[in-house]
């Protein structure tokens, strides 16, 4: 039976900071990284200032403190400020970490406190004063001594001494006293919201830290969903191995970026779910069985095994990411053509770390032949189960083929796409095919898009420019990628003169991006731009075809 309790408290603001200052509240080595912009930060003082309630949080008093080695002092920082080692009698901080470390970074005065801070850091994220002139927050960018007298560091209102030395600096200074009464009001009337401002707590007492995380989950105050791997972290946490989930999520993240995957913040959010269900892979989940990673996550945690698993499919992950950027020319997340083909590769790689030369050139007709054939998309569920079932049986045996038909031995291409578009699976695939053709036909060592990433040749910064022909067709209008370091995007012709770069490169390059002798002889002499990209149209037809062809498919025009 539970030994579980619930209580309830009502404190004063600064209750809390002299709480956190006495290190009886700490930070839980599960906890959610602080991620509060500027202005989710000013809009709290607002709040504050109007006496607007800033919602309840949670904390949570282990069962065993003694037993529950689970603080970690390198964690134990609130707004910049490193917490003191945990006493007998402490809570850990589950909801309103966000809103207490602010609270804390901006309420605590240096001057009086015996807590270090990272000064860089505080100047950055907490730096915050309240200007009575504007009556409004704003960071201060300034140094300490040129501050206005109207612009007041918020430590300064939670002790009623620095309202007297205001009161005396205001009284010598070259402001109308009209102004003067102005700043004495608001000064005081938000030193006196913050002296009385109360915020409620849920206190949980006991119990295990299963417990804790259910209700946090069902009581988390404003509303907000949980982050995808927060509740794994706090069931899986290990001080001993030095694994907290969600950070080495982060860091698998960190990991790949330098082969150009999901590089920004907004594709390491949208892409969180897909790397959680390789990870679910690696326990012999079907993805498409699993409604939600995360939740089937929290469930493995439990296992013993958890943590030496997932570190395994991480480093599966990178090396997946690996063979896509090396072997395929997937030079940016973007030109993936399926997220399964990314799940099906790390299941690859975590049973086959090291295949041998056979074994990665079936893995890459496999991709291509996917990708030309809409296969995740052509299969209904139980059809697509048995195509998964198909490629477990090539990883534990390289004669087993790993592509699954259904009632044809083969498969074909959906028509040629009219642009390149990186919503387009088959745009991606033209796309793809012709920075492969570009750089092995050239003879240049993918390597050293990795070795030397910042002084890459021209030859590498190619052109494939593609255009549905017609006869009233503008040159403005044609769609270009650029293939640089770090990304692959699109430009139109105006920006970049096509017609101009052929006459730079000699013909064995120009070959590469589709061009031959005779469409220069031809253009040189007519310079007639629809004619040579009709022609140039015609040769990528043709070479695409012959590469669809040699993967058993047939090519729709």
């Amino acid at each position: 039976m539970s030994n579980l309790q619930i209580n309830t408290r009502v404190r004063r603001l600064f209750q809390y900071l002299e709480d956190f200052e006495r290190g009886k509240i700490q930070v839980p080595p599960f906890q959610r990284d602080f991620v509060w912009n500027n202005q989710k930060k000013l809009d709290l003082m607002d709040s504050l200032k109007n006496g607007f309630p800033i919602g309840s949080v949670l904390f949570w008093q282990p069962e065993s403190v003694n037993s529950f080695d689970m603080v970690d002092e390198e964690l134990q920082s609130v707004g910049t400020y490193q917490l003191r080692s945990k006493n007998n009698d402490f809570y850990f901080i589950l909801d309103g970490y966000q809103r207490l470390s602010t609270l804390f970074g901006c309420f605590i005065d240096p001057h009086t406190t015996n807590l270090h801070r990272i000064e860089s850091d505080w100047k950055k994220e907490f730096d915050i004063v309240y200007n009575l002139k504007d009556d409004n927050f704003e960071f201060n960018r300034r140094s300490r001594s040129d501050l206005e007298i109207y612009r007041i560091p918020l430590y300064h209102f939670v002790t009623s001494e620095r309202f007297y030395d205001f009161q005396t600096d205001l009284t010598g200074a070259n402001i109308s006293e009209e102004d003067k009464r102005e700043y004495i009001i608001r000064y005081k009337n938000f030193g006196s919201k913050i002296s009385s401002y109360d915020i409620p707590s849920i206190d949980l007492v006991g119990g295990t830290i299963k417990e804790a995380v259910d209700i946090f989950s069902r009581l988390n105050s404003k509303g907000e969903r949980i982050t995808e791997d927060w509740k794994v972290s706090a069931l899986s946490f290990s001080r001993e191995r030095n694994f907290r989930f969600g950070s080495k999520i982060d860091e698998l993240f960190e990991r790949i970026e330098r082969y150009n995957f999901f590089t920004s913040a907004s594709d390491r959010k949208s892409k969180r779910e897909l790397i959680l269900q390789c990870v679910v892979s690696a326990f012999g989940k079907l993805y498409f069985d699993v409604s939600s990673a995360s939740r089937e996550l929290e469930q493995l945690a439990l296992q013993s095994n958890f943590i030496d698993v997932c570190l395994q499919a991480m480093d599966s992950i990178v090396i997946a990411v690996q063979f896509l950027y090396e072997e395929l020319l997937v030079l940016d997340s973007r030109l993936l053509p399926y997220n399964s083909q990314l799940i099906f590769i790390t299941q690859f790689f975590n049973q086959q770390p090291h295949p041998h030369r056979t074994q990665i050139e079936k893995l890459k007709r496999w991709f291509w032949i996917t990708t030309y054939s809409n296969y995740f998309t052509i299969y209904n569920l139980g059809r697509q189960r048995t195509a998964y079932e198909y490629f477990k049986g090539f990883i534990n045996d390289e004669l087993v083929n790993p592509v699954f038909y259904d009632k044809y031995d083969h498969f074909e291409t959906i028509e040629f796409p009219k642009k390149i578009a990186m919503n387009s699976v088959r745009a991606k695939a033209l796309a793809l095919f012709m920075i492969n053709h570009a750089v092995r036909n050239n003879n240049i060592m993918h390597s050293s898009l990795l070795m030397d990433r910042d002084h890459m040749h021209y030859d590498l910064y190619r052109i494939f420019n593609h255009m549905e022909i017609e006869e009233d067709t503008n040159i403005s209008e044609n769609t270009i990628i650029l293939v640089r370091e770090r990304s692959v995007y699109r430009e139109t012709a105006n920006r970049f003169n096509f017609f101009e770069l052929f006459h730079t490169l000699d013909m064995g390059h120009t070959e590469n991006l589709f061009v031959t002798a005779e469409m220069v002889f031809q253009y040189n002499r007519t310079n007639n731009q629809v004619e040579f990209l009709r022609e140039r149209l015609n040769l990528i037809k043709s070479s695409e075809k012959l590469f669809v062809e040699s993967l058993n498919m047939q090519y729709e025009e």
